[in-house]
């Protein structure tokens, strides 16, 4: 049985959580209760506990600094935060202290809170029987989760597409959510160092999530469209945008190199840890997409198109979109034709 320690200021909360929720049906029993982080300090230096269910706002020693103190004193310790959903500023701090979940204090209802605790639990199971990290675990999905945090997404439309597509056919958890775009600000924050990001909403369906990204890299892209630094994200940034207007042209690593101020060998290094392409890979991807867009738009025909996106030799473009798409320039028109 995971033993349960709840702290809140409330007494009325405290007996009305206890008496709410099937813990023995959650593989849990209560084995105390607190009014504040101090008294909950003092009681894990008793008593065996695993599992803290912790409210943010309390006197004496409010949620978050009883969970930075707890988790040095008892590092296997896991929590649940309490808190009100104007609160989730907090809620988000807590989540960036490893804490597996929280309760919305508005709707404390026996089937929210149960659904809760029997998730905690089966996390917690899986972290005493696996090899996996806290963090994998609780967030159930990591490499979806890596995908987004390795910031491709800023550089390339295809890349954004993709994960968005990727993420709405995981149909994962709007708490799973919640935790990525936590992660997805602070990395924001500490990358690009851009003030005025938007905050992270609460989460009830992930296209809430997905509409927050998409508008957080727009202000990304505006902000560092306009930012002048030796910041390897931003530099690689302008390396994409100046690629970007200029597909068309015999574009060359060194012409790109010496537009951002980059030396030839740092910049291909540096152009494919962050994008996670090469140069040249990266800029066939493009020129392939903008001759689909071309080609849908009625813009341009199978023919002309290869010119319109630097393509002198035809028939090596038909080769590059073939190898791509799957089907060759005439093709891919027809079908779209078709539409």
């Amino acid at each position: 049985m995971i033993k349960v320690l709840i702290i809140d200021d409330d007494k009325l909360a405290r007996m009305g959580l206890i008496s709410l929720v099937s813990w023995e049906k959650c593989g849990m029993t209560v084995v105390g209760e607190a009014s504040n982080g101090e008294r909950g300090l003092a009681f894990l230096q008793e008593n065996e506990v695993d599992l803290c269910v912790v409210d943010l706002a309390m006197p004496v020693m409010p949620g978050l600094e009883f969970i930075k103190q707890a988790k040095q004193q008892h590092p296997n310790l896991q929590y649940v935060v309490l808190s009100f959903h104007e609160d989730f500023q907090n809620v988000q701090a807590a989540l960036r202290l490893g804490t597996l979940d929280y309760i919305s204090k508005m709707r404390l209802e026996q089937r929210d809170c149960e659904e809760v605790f029997l998730r905690v639990g089966e996390i917690m199971t899986n972290m005493e029987h696996s090899d996996f990290s806290e963090q994998e675990v609780m967030l159930v999905d990591a490499d979806l989760q890596e995908e987004w945090l390795q910031f491709r997404w800023l550089y390339s439309n295809q890349v954004m597409e993709d994960l968005i597509a990727k993420t709405l056919k995981k149909s994962v958890s709007h708490r799973w959510l919640e935790h990525l775009l936590v992660r997805i600000l602070d990395k924001s924050l500490e990358l690009f160092e851009i003030k005025g990001l938007p905050s992270v909403p609460s989460v009830h369906h992930a296209q809430t999530a997905l509409e927050w990204i998409s508008k957080l890299r727009e202000i990304l892209r505006q902000n560092l469209h306009e930012k002048k630094s030796s910041n390897n994200e931003v530099c690689i940034f302008h390396a994409v945008e100046y690629i970007s207007l200029h597909l068309n042209e015999n574009l060359s690593i060194h012409t790109v190199a010496n537009q951002v101020g980059i030396s030839r060998s740092h910049f291909a290094a540096t152009f494919k840890k962050i994008t996670g392409l090469t140069f040249n890979t990266f800029i066939r991807q493009e020129r392939v997409n903008l001759a689909k867009s071309l080609m849908e738009s009625g813009e341009s025909g199978p023919a002309t198109v290869s010119h319109k996106v630097g393509y002198e030799d035809e028939q090596y473009f038909c080769r590059i979109f073939t190898e791509q798409t799957g089907m060759s320039p005439s093709a891919f028109f027809h079908q779209v034709s078709l539409k």
